[in-house]
């Protein structure tokens, strides 16, 4: 259908938000 590469982008940026948000708080410690 035409929603599965939508919900697959929104998936993949938010893993990748999520990635980036923990490495900073732990560069911030």
């Amino acid at each position: 259908s035409s929603y599965d590469t939508p919900l697959a982008l929104a998936a993949v940026v938010s893993s990748l938000a999520l990635c980036l948000i923990i490495s900073s708080k732990a560069k911030k410690g």
